[in-house]
Parts: structure tokens; sequence; C-alpha cells
């Protein structure tokens, strides 16, 4: 268990709310994806006036060539798109403080994180930040914006990696000795860092795509948080076709999608864009457990526990109107229910029929489905999709419907 959170369950944007987004602000927005997540600690005017507070710069879409935009995510008090997301973070911690006792916030830096998280946290009341960075790998302008706030904010320089910093981080939650301190992370690690990096997705759609007009989104990855918020916004139910995700010489995560195999690079390759020097990125794992894996401390990825009420896959169907095959992203309840994802709009889902119960569990059951339902693209009409898989212990063992395909993602 490395301590890393994700949603137990993501409340969908409804068809209505993502037709409205042209006409939302920044922060509306905001306070749409984020509300699901604050129940009922925050109450809805707390919430509002949070990412009003932590979202007050502007994040503009500037036109490269035609269709293609860069969205500029460094307007904020340190220049870094972590600004979204170490603010809003900062904010949401302070108004549930009791004051009962200081907490202690934890953060490991590459260059950026540390500080944009020193400067969203500087004389927040009955709260200390400590942020660790590997002293030879930043620039003068990361190290001087963390090292010359003083107050509440103390900065170590460590010999050592970025990856280095981060495993001390995981390490101190873990400590015995440090239970009798109140500590926090800052770093994506903390899912309420990476929960508004999801925020600039919606935005991004906002004001480029037509109203279910699925985008590609190409983000610079390190540790991964930035690509982990893209992921977030589309099961959320944003529309999305791709997503690139741009890394540097630390390349673990591009070879593993080439070959299958992931060997984590340590040490971490230097890099002229040095906030991106990761050799072993911790959301990975959550990407992982997204497509139903589950990946350990050392990058070791294993099929997901059996006791997880759900495994993930993609499903090819014909469309029935004739305009050729569309993908739909599935989740299989093993007690028995199939849930459409963001490609379709489910209008009829029949429960899952065992098929054959094996005496060993381990040796996995098999189920059938039926279902029909209606594009999110009004312009391809009707789908319906017929097929048989199978649970098992260590995969998802493929069959195929007449003319239908279904495989794992993972």
């Amino acid at each position: 268990d490395g301590g890393l959170y994700v949603p137990e369950h993501v409340e969908p944007w409804t068809d209505a709310e993502l037709t409205r987004l042209p006409q939302r602000t920044l922060t509306e927005i905001a306070y749409r994806a984020l509300r699901p997540y604050t129940r009922p600690q925050l109450d809805a005017a707390i919430c509002e006036a949070v990412v009003a507070e932590a979202l007050n710069f502007p994040i503009p879409l500037v036109e490269v060539q035609p269709g293609i935009y860069a969205h500029e995510l460094f307007h904020g008090p340190t220049l870094a798109f972590k600004d979204v997301g170490a603010r809003t973070m900062a904010r949401l911690m302070a108004s549930v403080d009791t004051g009962e006792q200081p907490l202690t916030v934890l953060a490991a830096t590459s260059g950026d994180t540390g500080s944009a998280v020193a400067h969203a946290f500087h004389r927040v009341p009955g709260v200390r930040v400590i942020v660790l960075f590997p002293e030879a790998e930043i620039s003068v302008s990361q190290r001087k914006l963390m090292t010359t706030l003083k107050a509440n904010i103390r900065t170590v320089a460590i010999t050592g990696k970025f990856d280095d910093s981060q495993a001390m981080v995981k390490r101190a939650f873990t400590d015995p000795a440090l239970e009798h301190i109140h500590l926090s992370s800052a770093n994506s690690i903390n899912i309420g860092r990476l929960l508004p990096q999801s925020v600039y997705y919606f935005y991004a759609a906002s004001r480029l795509a037509r109203p279910g007009e699925p985008m590609v989104f190409s983000i610079p990855s390190g540790n991964f948080g930035d690509m982990m918020g893209a992921i977030v916004a589309r099961e959320m139910g944003l529309p999305v076709r791709k997503i690139v995700a741009a890394v540097n010489d630390n390349d673990a995560f591009t070879k593993f999608l080439a070959s299958g195999s992931y060997q984590k690079i340590s040490p971490s390759r230097n890099s002229l864009s040095n906030a991106m020097n990761v050799g072993h990125p911790s959301n990975l794992a959550r990407l992982v457990s997204v497509y139903g894996g589950q990946m350990d401390e050392t990058g070791k990825i294993m099929p997901a526990d059996r006791s997880k009420k759900h495994v993930y896959l993609s499903l090819k169907v014909k469309d029935v109107s004739g305009d050729g095959p569309i993908k739909l992203f599935v989740r299989v309840e093993q007690a028995g229910k199939v849930k459409i994802g963001k490609f379709a709009l489910a209008e009829k889902v029949l429960d899952l029929a065992p098929v054959d119960a094996a005496a060993d569990p381990a040796q996995g059951l098999s189920y059938e489905f039926f279902l029909t339902g209606r594009t999110d693209n009004k312009d391809r009409g009707r789908i319906e999709a017929r097929g048989k898989f199978e649970i098992g212990e260590t995969s998802i063992v493929e069959h195929a419907g007449r003319g239908h395909a279904l495989r794992p993602l993972h």
C-alpha cells in the first residue's frame, strides 16, 4: 500500500452539464468538478469561495496553428501549472482545519512543485511546510522561489534524485517514530492536489470543443499527476479521444507501452526539463488501477485483487446504422451489472448472466452480456453488442460475440 487514493465513486457529468460548458466560467467549472468530493465536509458556499480565491489568475488557450492550442497554465504566482492544484488544495485544507493540531505538509520537488506548494501554504495558520529537493538538479529561480519565503516554510536540499526525495516523503507516512506528527503531503500523491488538476481539461473543452466533441490532450509528464488529471476528467464524462503523455529521457512509460514490460529508471536521468526528471512516477500506480491492475512500490504490475468489485474492459462494437466500429469503455461489476462509460449512453443494459460457475473460484467465471444504446455522437446512431467474457485469477480471457470483439485494457 503506497498510500495513493483514488475516488471510490466518480459522479459523472450529465449531457446537459457538458452541453452548458461553454457558458461556464473557470470557477463555475471548478466548483462543479470538485463539489462531489467535498460533500459533506464542506458546505457549498465555502467550496465556491475556495475555488474563487484559488483560481484568481487566467489560464488562456493560445492558438499555435489551426486546430492546435497551447493551454497556458503558467500565469499563477510561481509560473507553473501546479499553482492550480496547490492553491486549491491549500485552501481546501485550511477550510477544514479545526486548529486542534498543527499540520505538517511534506513535499518532494523536482523543480516546480516545491515553489507552488510553498507559496500556496505561505503564512497559512496552523500549517508548516517542509520541501525536499535534489540539491544539484533544480534551477536557481526554482530554488529562490521556495527558499526565500521563510515563516512557515522549510526547505531541505538532499544529495540524490527527485525519486529519493519522494521515497523519503512516502516513508514518513509509515514511520512509527513520526506517528505523533499530523502529516500530509502536497505532491500529486495527495488526491487533494490531483483532483483540481482535472479542472483545466474541462475548461479547455469549454472554450474549444463543440458539445460532445472529443479532444486530444498532449501533456508533458514527469510524475504523471497532470496526465492523471485528464484521466479523472475522462472518468467524470469529459469526451476524450486520446491522451498523449510526452516524456523526456526518463522514458520508462514509453517503453512500457511499447513492450508491455515496466522497468523503472534508477537513478533518474538529468534533462533540460528538470521538473520532469522522474524515473518512477507515482501516478502510474493510479493509472494501472483505473484499468484493473495494481502496481507496487517497485513498479511490479499485477492483476487487481479479486476482492475488488469491478474490472475495466474496452469493447469494440458495430454501429447498427452502418457507420463502422465504435469503441466503448465498459465497467463490469463482478456482482452482475454492466455500466457503460464515456463513449456511449446506455438505453438497455441487462444483468450479467453467469454461463459456468467453476468449482474453483481461481479458475474464473464466465459471463454473457447484451446491451443496446446510442453513441454520444448523434451522427452515428444506435449501437448494440452481445458477447462473453471470463474473469480469472490473473487475466480477463478474450471472447468474441458475433461481430464484436471484447478485450482487456490491461
